[in-house]
């Protein structure tokens, strides 16, 4: 039958206890006709029938696996699936309808013959309900790509994209779309697609499945713009000045610090900055070098000026910001010769001058210019050598991937490892360090106590300090050949935060000095073979996984793209990537696609670029 009308139903279940209704109803004076066509979640057709309806009727298709039903009703094998109901009459009214079992929790709405590229969708978040998810078809025969966005007073705090297969649908709850965002940190729903889609539903419930609520999203007339200006932060390296700049190169805010940067600034919610500033140690004399960790508030007053710098030790290169307020410092501190040689460090390794070992200390703000350690990890707890029995940390480097091997070294330079980034996941409370000099990136955790993290048990991994997870170069633990390396003196390794595109994965910027062929620069995303306990998978006598990245950008001419030094990546809500080229102080974003869509030359060596969404008008306020 020809049919000037479509009514969608976008999800369909077949989990027992839930029963699924379609009531069609003829609201005219004579005999109505419809066609009702099932899909299952493989888009394949299973009922494909039409029907007619006397005036002032209706017909109910009833879909469970058991129980009894009324004679009238026509009873369909329960599929999880979605459904559309085509007429070519103004009188068909379809309702669809979701009881859990024989509980009183019954949900019914009419269905929309309305499409629509944008919907919002209300955010339900009341003591009756704990978890709330959404349903969204595609009856299309093409593909189609969907995007998530969960939005608060214009910010998109949630972003994802999903691919909805032909004829079939995405049923998701919130948390599995964005993570670990609440229910109570977002007020809507934005749903956009590549082209029209039949409305979505919102599904709420309780733990105890006796309520329920299923109610269609409402179409946007005019595209919504979902996500408040977007900001980029950097500092230049021979500037004691921080800029916030616009997407189209204007600069509509500055900071000014003591220092020149010693490297990363960061952006805080408040409009302040957490910035490291390079004091000038005379000791600790190399690329990163810092000292300083300055808050600066968005007005340009210090309201925090700390020094990590002796004779002893320095931060060096990055900090992380933890949820808690609290700030994670890489330091290198210093070890004699003497106490090198008896940890088993070759003779000819180490200089007089001793040896400048990597920590990540954790320190918590106590006044205007102080700090106490809240918690610390060393690397000189976690150390393995092969060369000498005599002395500490003998043993076979290859039987203990969770140990670094103190004598992998090119010279007996004093910056040992040169960790130069630092990244924290809350939800795994787990800490990706970039370690320079070895091309590998480490994660460690950070759910130990400060003793167990100086052992080799405790903590939720039961590993202590040791390393759980570490990939670009298996020589560095003996299981692996030069033609196994994929990192190469690399820069920034960062977690993809939830909600993002690639959420969890890692983001990795590949300097690429000394790679085989030829140096050039490229950015890897890698998913870590992570299991559900939080530990990372490793097979005996072989490196980490994977053996690929999932995702890579270099430049069409590979060689025209090398940064010798410094550099980053950060992953953007939309999917994009931004990239600095740091030595040319290039910021440019691309897409999956590799395409270029904006650029910027900032005119002078930069660190690291960070975009920011924000709302620039409440910022100017303070």
């Amino acid at each position: 039958m020809g049919a000037d009308k479509q009514y969608f139903g976008p999800h369909l279940t077949a989990t027992e206890p839930w029963i699924n209704e379609i009531v069609v109803f003829n609201n005219g004076t004579q005999i109505e006709a419809f066609q009702l066509t099932i899909w299952n979640d493989q888009g394949q057709v299973t009922h494909h029938e039409s029907y007619e309806i006397s005036a002032l009727n209706s017909i109910e298709f009833v879909m469970a696996s058991s129980g009894v039903f009324d004679q009238s009703k026509i009873v369909l094998d329960p599929v999880n699936g979605s459904f559309v109901i085509s007429t070519t009459s103004e009188a068909i009214a379809p309702l669809l309808s979701f009881q859990f079992g024989e509980s009183q929790s019954i949900s019914q709405f009419f269905l929309s013959d309305m499409v629509a590229d944008q919907y919002l969708l209300p955010n339900i978040e009341t003591e009756h309900f704990s978890w709330t998810g959404v349903a969204v078809m595609n009856p299309s025969d093409q593909d189609q790509k969907v995007t998530f966005s969960a939005t608060h007073k214009g910010a998109t705090l949630g972003y994802s994209v999903k691919t909805i297969a032909a004829h079939s649908k995405y049923v998701a709850t919130y948390d599995s779309i964005w993570g670990d965002l609440e229910l109570n940190d977002f007020e809507q729903i934005v749903i956009s697609s590549e082209s029209s889609i039949p409305a979505p539903i919102l599904i709420s419930g309780n733990s105890a499945q006796d309520r329920h609520v299923f109610f269609s999203g409402r179409p946007v007339e005019k595209t919504l713009e979902i996500e408040t200006e977007q900001y980029n932060l950097f500092s230049p390296l021979n500037s004691k000045i921080t800029y916030l700049m616009d997407n189209d190169e204007h600069i509509v805010h500055t900071w000014e610090s003591d220092y020149k940067p010693g490297n990363s600034v960061y952006l805080q919610p408040d409009g302040s900055i957490m910035r490291t500033g390079n004091v000038r140690n005379s000791r600790f004399s190399a690329g990163g070098a810092g000292g300083a960790i300055q808050q600066i508030s968005w007005d340009d007053q210090i309201v925090w000026d700390f020094t990590y710098s002796s004779d002893q030790y320095l931060q060096h290169h990055d900090i992380e910001i933890l949820p808690n307020g609290n700030i994670l410092m890489i330091v290198w501190e210093l070890k004699s010769q003497e106490e090198c040689i008896q940890a088993g460090r070759e003779p000819s390794l180490v200089s007089s001058t001793g040896l400048w070992v990597d920590s990540v200390i954790e320190v918590k703000p106590t006044g205007a210019t102080s700090a106490d350690i809240a918690w610390e990890w060393h690397l000189w707890d976690h150390l393995i050598q092969s060369e000498d029995s005599s002395k500490d940390n003998f043993g076979q480097i290859a039987e203990h991937p969770e140990l670094v091997n103190f004598n992998y070294s090119q010279n007996s330079q004093e910056d040992w490892t040169h960790i130069n980034s630092i990244d924290y996941n809350e939800s795994l409370d787990q800490i990706v360090l970039s370690v320079h000099n070895f091309s590998e990136i480490w994660i460690i955790d950070h759910s130990t106590t400060q003793e167990e993290a100086s052992t080799h048990s405790g903590g939720a991994s039961l590993k202590g300090g040791d390393l759980l997870f570490r990939w670009g170069n298996p020589q560095t633990f003996d299981r692996g050949l030069s033609t196994d390396q994929q990192l190469f003196v690399q820069h920034d390794a960062e977690w993809i935060p939830e909600g993002y595109p690639g959420s969890g994965n890692i983001l990795i910027f590949n300097n690429g000095a000394r790679r085989p062929g030829g140096n050039y620069s490229s950015v890897e995303e890698i998913v870590p073979p992570l299991k559900g306990d939080g530990s990372y998978a490793l097979l005996a006598d072989l490196p980490y996984g994977p053996e690929q990245p999932t995702w890579s950008y270099s430049a069409e001419d590979s060689f025209s793209f090398f940064a010798t030094n410094i550099s980053g990546s950060q992953r953007l809500v939309n999917g994009n990537t931004l990239i600095c080229d740091g030595p040319a102080g290039h910021f440019f974003e691309v897409t999956s696609d590799f395409e270029t869509v904006w650029e910027y030359e900032a005119g002078s060596a930069v660190f690291r670029v960070d975009r920011y969404t924000l709302n620039l008008e409440e910022l100017n306020k303070k």
